[in-house]
């Protein structure tokens, strides 16, 4: 319960809101709905991308039933956004640790992947994690854009995802650096 694993979406009926995952090596495919899907995976799917065929990540739950749920369902991320964070963070002189646990509270840097201003809302990417985080307008302390890098504080929703909180803008697409104003804080067991 709670382990994260990596799968390919077989099916997914639309207008019954469910699909079902693929996980090499096991037997029994995994049932997931629509509501577990990841902000950036309904984004991906309202621009007219395909579900099934996608590889995903996702938190793996037990059931009352005794039965296997995908959950917080999320498209795999993309080596370039780990690439740019690592570059950030050593230009900020910081060790960026594997994260293997989300918790609340905990302060993360990652890569913005989309932003929609003109919805209030956008998808991070943290290396090292099986899912995006989303974050809304209101929780920016600076402007960013699609590929900056952020800093930021990681809240669990009364849903059971999680939401990024207090966002700064450490590096802007270009290699344009930001932090001053994070100097000195801690950022998962490395100082800035």
């Amino acid at each position: 319960n709670g382990a994260v694993l990596t799968g390919k979406v077989k099916s997914f009926h639309e207008l019954k809101g469910f699909g079902f995952i693929n996980v090499p090596n096991q037997v029994e495919d995994l049932y997931f709905q629509r509501r577990d899907l990841a902000v950036e995976l309904q984004m991906h799917m309202q621009q007219g991308a395909p579900l099934v065929g996608s590889n995903v990540w996702f938190r793996l739950e037990a059931t009352p039933y005794g039965r296997w749920h995908a959950r917080c369902v999320g498209l795999e991320p993309p080596s370039a956004q780990t690439e740019a964070v690592q570059l950030a963070a050593e230009n900020h002189g910081l060790d960026v640790p594997a994260v293997s646990q989300l918790a609340d509270g905990l302060e993360l840097m990652g890569t913005v992947k989309t932003y929609a201003a003109d919805k209030g809302l956008g998808i991070i990417n943290v290396p090292g994690q099986p899912i995006d985080i989303y974050f809304q307008t209101q929780d920016l302390a600076d402007p960013v854009g699609d590929g900056s890098v952020v800093h930021f504080m990681l809240q669990a929703t009364l849903d059971g995802r999680w939401q990024a909180r207090s966002i700064r803008a450490m590096q802007q697409p270009g290699g344009v650096g930001f932090g001053a104003a994070l100097q000195g804080a801690d950022v998962q067991g490395a100082s800035l």
